[in-house]
């Protein structure tokens, strides 16, 4: 879509970000901001966006932008402005696969791909995000490159669990949470005694083959099987799962958590298991919690749908990392104007980040239509 960046109606939210770089620098960053909301899914890489800025810079200009060193500055006011402060809510771990073609790509590689069931040549990013019902704020962010790669490129490898532990420590400069969720990939001894010595409450899904005690170690799975009828009703379930069982156990590394067991009906076979170090808390509690780990999925869908999240073309991931950083950006703005009911001329009510940039799209265009009629 073509635009125009002097009239783009969230230009002024940017002010702030002004002492954070130089004068031709603030006008890329609203440029690029602007291509990220207005252009069209495919359109959203800096060539199109270059191309569609009516009174934008040369693509050659806006990729040296995207090589500078302001963006480390930008995204520390970002989360001074936004998350700084913030108590109670989640802090939500996860990882997301932006698929590449090109093999020349720094730091691509493959990786397996839950949603497709396949490996596929991508950049993996490991993120944090914080969420407070509809206030959700996405923190930081670090690309996870294979062993072989980082040694072919020079750069110190860490495995994926290295990164969360950083990334969490990172986050809590900025808020402190109620709880920590993730997956059952970082349910690892290492990431739950971190958060644990941390004084974190941690809420994460359990993989079947995780021993338990019973008896002696059994696995999860055999543990379900033998303990299939020792399920009880939830009071008052606020969710699609009415029936639970608990279990105290000390797992490796001597850490003593609470594995919790629900189910929709209590003849399922099958069940969703999960552990927390917060021995005492209530069952729904724990539910409520986790499933708000669902929150970040919703961040990934919303950026690589209507953001152009994955639609970055670059040699260097370093570069890539700023074009997500760009991105969260935007998430962030467009967040915080459907929390505070700011620009209800142009949005009406919008909340979603999908509706949110099309009411944008709309907007602009109107008003490209009455320049091009009054020049006419």
């Amino acid at each position: 879509m073509v635009f125009s960046i002097s009239s783009f109606p969230l230009a002024g939210m940017l002010d702030e970000y002004r002492a954070c770089l130089s004068k031709p620098q603030f006008k890329h960053l609203v440029t690029m901001l602007a291509g990220l909301m207005l252009n069209g899914r495919g359109e959203k890489n800096v060539m199109d966006i270059a191309s569609n800025a009516l009174d934008g810079r040369s693509q050659s200009s806006v990729n040296r932008f995207l090589h500078g060193d302001w963006s480390e500055a930008v995204d520390r006011h970002r989360l001074e402005q936004h998350a700084r402060g913030r108590q109670g809510g989640v802090l939500v771990l996860d990882d997301t696969l932006i698929e590449k073609s090109g093999h020349e790509i720094e730091g691509t590689g493959y990786l397996f791909d839950h949603s497709q069931h396949r490996n596929i040549w991508c950049h993996c990013f490991v993120t944090t995000m914080y969420s407070d019902g509809d206030d959700r704020i996405p923190l930081h962010l670090e690309p996870y490159v294979k062993e072989e790669a980082c040694a072919s490129s020079s750069r110190a490898f860490k495995t994926k669990n290295e990164l969360a532990v950083e990334l969490v420590d990172r986050a809590l400069e900025n808020v402190v949470p109620d709880v920590v969720v993730f997956d059952s990939w970082y349910g690892s001894r290492e990431v739950m005694n971190h958060l644990d010595a941390r004084g974190l409450v941690f809420i994460t899904e359990a993989k079947s083959n995780r021993l338990i005690e019973d008896d002696g170690k059994k696995q999860v799975r055999d543990y379900l099987e033998c303990h299939r009828n020792e399920f009880r009703r939830i009071r008052r379930p606020r969710t699609e799962y009415r029936w639970y069982h608990e279990k105290v156990s000390e797992v490796r590394g001597g850490l003593v958590v609470k594995f919790v067991f629900v189910k929709e009906h209590r003849g399922d076979k099958r069940a969703l298991v999960m552990r927390t170090n917060a021995l005492d808390m209530e069952i729904q509690r724990v539910i409520k919690y986790y499933k708000r780990r669902w929150d970040i999925e919703v961040y990934y869908r919303d950026c690589k749908q209507s953001l152009g999240m994955g639609e970055y073309q670059v040699r260097s991931i370093d570069v890539g990392v700023i074009h997500l950083l760009l991105v969260n950006l935007a998430y962030t703005l467009l967040k915080s104007i459907a929390c505070s009911g700011l620009f209800q001329h142009i949005f009406h009510g919008a909340g979603s980040i999908g509706a949110m940039c099309e009411a944008l799209k709309r907007f602009a265009a109107m008003g490209l239509r009455r320049a091009w009629r009054g020049q006419g």
